[in-house]
């Protein structure tokens, strides 16, 4: 329920909405202590506040949920494609060639990252389609034209997609992530973010960082108004996150000043005037404004002085109070 209430985004929100869009009621215990229901007839500007900044008006006790029909009878198929170093411009203008039109039942993450058992820099794609294999094949075709040094395309069950650890879970690690909305893709800011990762990874040898960038459609996302709820950044294509993870903790300042730097220029090329982010991957550093805007702020403001006046669900991205 907790990343649903941050709006809960997903490989197949382009076809089915983000999980918000699901909800259909919440049973909430409040700060003085009292039980409520939140709804569209219910409580129905608190239901909105619930939609996107969750986390700040109390501890949500059960829900009602609407539930779909599994899509194309519980199978999917997964291609799973690496590309050498030498890929990487070209790559980003193929992934900037989806900015227009990307199917609702596709959703690519790209991963370019640091391969330390052989010595070399690469970008892995993870595609699902939530449907024929065919179909999915076609889509793909661009990625395929860049002669990908390894591909693997198959159809499997959709309650598999996803493993249950996922490598960063490495003893003693530490973990900085940054993050940002992204309303386009710009090829020339990925291109040189590359090209410094690429000197970083070589620099720092206990530095295993990544950049992550998830293409989801949101095609069935956009298709709810944008003052339905307090999620503000419905019209986000992409969300990228700056990935450092080390367990060597001396040069964890260094890291934090060149991952903050990357983020900060990928923001400015995001199409949005100022940093947006999906409060479920912020930091928790950013100004209030980067994860609810500056527009649905003053509502959600006067909303938490009103059912949380004393701030004791302000841990998590806490939405201010303004006095």
């Amino acid at each position: 329920m907790g990343s649903t209430l941050g709006a809960g985004i997903g490989p197949l929100m382009g076809y089915r909405g983000l999980m918000i869009d699901a909800l259909e009621s919440v049973r909430l215990l409040t700060a003085d202590g009292n039980l409520v229901t939140a709804s569209q007839s219910q409580n129905s500007e608190l239901f909105w506040a619930l939609r996107g900044a969750g986390s700040n008006f109390g501890i949500v006790t059960s829900a009602s949920v609407k539930v779909y029909d599994i899509t194309n009878n519980g199978q999917a198929m997964v291609a799973q494609m690496v590309f050498p170093a030498s890929a990487n411009s070209s790559y980003w203008r193929v992934l900037q060639s989806f900015d227009d039109y990307l199917p609702s039942r596709l959703a690519l993450t790209n991963l370019a990252y640091y391969d330390r058992d052989t010595n070399q820099s690469l970008i892995a794609l993870n595609a699902i389609y939530f449907g024929p294999q065919e179909e999915g094949e076609a889509y793909l075709k661009p990625f395929e034209e860049l002669r990908p040094i390894n591909t693997t395309m198959q159809m499997g069950p959709q309650n598999l997609l996803f493993p249950p650890v996922l490598g960063s879970c490495t003893p003693n690690q530490h973990i900085n992530i940054y993050s940002a909305a992204l309303m386009r893709t710009d090829p020339k800011t990925l291109d040189s973010v590359y090209h410094d990762f690429l000197g970083f990874w070589q620099r720092y040898s206990g530095y295993q960082g990544r950049l992550l960038i998830q293409r989801f459609s949101n095609d069935a996302v956009v298709q709810v108004a944008d003052n339905e709820t307090a999620y503000p950044w419905r019209n986000a294509i992409s969300h990228v996150s700056i990935e450092g993870y080390m367990t060597d903790t001396s040069i964890y300042g260094v890291v934090d000043e060149f991952q903050q730097s990357l983020r900060d220029r990928l923001a400015e090329a995001s199409g949005y005037d100022k940093l947006a982010t999906y409060s479920n991957y912020a930091r928790g550093t950013e100004d209030p404004t980067a994860w609810y805007s500056q527009w649905k702020l003053p509502k959600l403001s006067a909303l938490k002085k009103e059912w949380d006046p004393k701030e004791l669900f302000s841990y998590n991205k806490p939405v201010p109070i303004y006095r």
